[in-house]
């Protein structure tokens, strides 16, 4: 990385090695972020989505490439985007519709204590 005598510093322009700066994309939709990629001579790689209680549906939680990183234009950034808040009905913790209907009745007691050890009936939403 020397430089030779006579030699012109400006190394970043040249061809096809301009660095850009990675845009905050979190917030954006997908199409937004890909404009916004663009417009820097970036390329918006893959989206995964996952859950998130702070950005709803279609909005970006995270990047690939963390926001105000310098890089060569080219770089593929991908993308995390909200799928909306968790569902809040228990789906595998508790199998609520498998219970006795009422466990503390006197006719259920013996089975529903056998089955649910730990005694987890009071918070099914009796």
């Amino acid at each position: 990385g020397k430089l030779e005598k006579g030699s012109t510093v400006t190394v970043y322009v040249s061809a096809g090695t301009q660095n850009t700066m990675v845009p905050d994309l979190r917030g954006d939709d997908i199409a937004a972020a890909k404009s916004r990629l663009e417009g820097t001579g970036l390329i918006l790689g893959s989206h995964t989505e996952e859950y998130s209680d702070i950005y709803p549906q279609g909005q970006i939680i995270s990047q690939s490439v963390e926001a105000n990183t310098k890089v060569s234009k080219g770089t593929t950034v991908d993308v995390v985007v909200s799928k909306g808040t968790k569902p809040t009905e228990p789906t595998t913790e508790q199998p609520t519709e498998t219970d006795p209907p009422a466990p503390t009745d006197p006719s259920e007691s013996g089975s529903s204590e056998e089955t649910k050890p730990g005694g987890g009936d009071p918070r099914s939403g009796a």
